[in-house]
Order: C-alpha cells, then sequence, then structure tokens
C-alpha cells in the first residue's frame, strides 16, 4: 500500500486535480485528509481488533502527506486535516 500511495497515487491525484481545474476553472475545491479512526482505547467499533485500528490509523498518515503534497504543489498552500483533528478520531 505504502509504495502505491508514494509512487502511484501522486499521478492519479494530479489527473483528478487537472480535470477538474479544466472543467470547471473557478471551481473551489476543499481537499480533506483521513483522520484517525478510532483511539486504540476506545472501542467505538465493535469486532474491530487493537491490531485493526492499527493498521487503519497507521494507513492514514501516508495517505495524507500525499494528499497534501499534490495539493500543496498545485496550489501553493498546504493545510491538513490532521492539524485540524490533531487528538481527535473520526467514530467516537
Amino acid at each position: 500500500m505504502r509504495s502505491y500511495v508514494s509512487s502511484t497515487l501522486p499521478g492519479k491525484l494530479d489527473q483528478v486535480y487537472a480535470a477538474i481545474t479544466s472543467r470547471a476553472p473557478a471551481a473551489h475545491v476543499v481537499v480533506l485528509g483521513y483522520p484517525h479512526f478510532c483511539k486504540l482505547s476506545d472501542s467505538c467499533i465493535p469486532g474491530l481488533s487493537e491490531a485493526k485500528h492499527a493498521a487503519i490509523n497507521s494507513a492514514a498518515d501516508p495517505l495524507n502527506t500525499t494528499t497534501a503534497g499534490v495539493w500543496s504543489r498545485r496550489r501553493g498552500s498546504r493545510r491538513g486535516t490532521a492539524h485540524a483533528l490533531l487528538g481527535r478520531a473520526a467514530a467516537r
């Protein structure tokens, strides 16, 4: 997954952002990242083990880095949801 996120995903995101820009040049695009799914000490989703929580959460960080990096290159601005959601979890 990490190799896809670092090598393939940036090109695909560039294609999507370019298509949006060409079809709707005045569009206001909001690019959001992925928050951590749950705190490991919470039992917010019955049936998900600690290992599954950790796997889901560890996937969010490289996705956020890649998404923010591609958007930053295109727009010269970087503010990820990780900063805004620090200390919060998505499924509380």
